[in-house]
């Protein structure tokens, strides 16, 4: 059986994670996705503002997804959801998320689920405005860059060229080679990221 491909979609606090989420989820082309929402908090705000995607979302509560503390639960939550049959799982990160934990997390994972399921990806979700004061102040934010697969620069509308370049500079000081994707208002598609991350891949 082909293992069910896993993203994670990370970003800090107003980056638009859910709002990216949702926009893949409007480009899934017949395929049924598995979700996993991760709120950092005691009570979860995400799950009911994503729309249906035709498969299941779980929440995990308490911790950021790539804490020790939810090792259990992730791995529960996406065994659970592989069972399912979906084509894909898009798990959404907290914005407080630090992802430097991630690949030895998901290789747990696919050993407990017997290969079911294999990452494809961590796709960081960048707040263009906001960035160059963020990545200074925040080391979750740098995390989400640098340990990312691909990276959406969103809110490009809202941005001039000059600072969509400036933006650009200083991503490519933490990840030369990683695949940027402009993005207005959190429109993105899943093809975009996934020829992203494959592009991404072969360097």
């Amino acid at each position: 059986m082909k293992p069910v491909p896993l993203y994670f979609i990370a970003g800090f606090l107003g980056a638009g994670k859910t709002t990216v989420l949702n926009s893949l989820l409007e480009s899934l082309d017949g395929r049924r996705a598995g979700l996993i929402i991760n709120e950092f908090g005691s009570v979860g705000i995400d799950a009911s503002r994503v729309q249906d995607a035709s498969g299941e979302v779980f929440e995990l509560n308490n911790g950021q997804i790539f804490c020790a503390c939810l090792a259990a639960p992730l791995a529960s939550s996406l065994i659970q959801l592989a069972e399912k049959g979906p084509d894909l799982i898009l798990a959404e990160c907290s914005g407080l998320s630090k992802p430097s934990t991630l690949r030895d997390m998901v290789e747990g994972v696919r050993k407990t689920s017997a290969g079911r399921i294999e990452l494809a990806g961590l796709i960081s979700i960048v707040d263009g405005p906001r960035y160059p004061i963020l990545s200074r102040t925040v080391q979750a934010v740098r995390e989400q860059v640098a340990y990312a697969s691909a990276l959406v620069l969103n809110k490009t509308d809202l941005m001039t060229s000059e600072q969509i370049a400036f933006t650009e500079s200083l991503l490519r000081e933490l990840s030369p080679y990683i695949p940027v994707l402009p993005a207005a208002g959190g429109k993105i598609s899943l093809a975009d990221i996934e020829q992203a991350v494959s592009a991404g891949s072969e360097i």
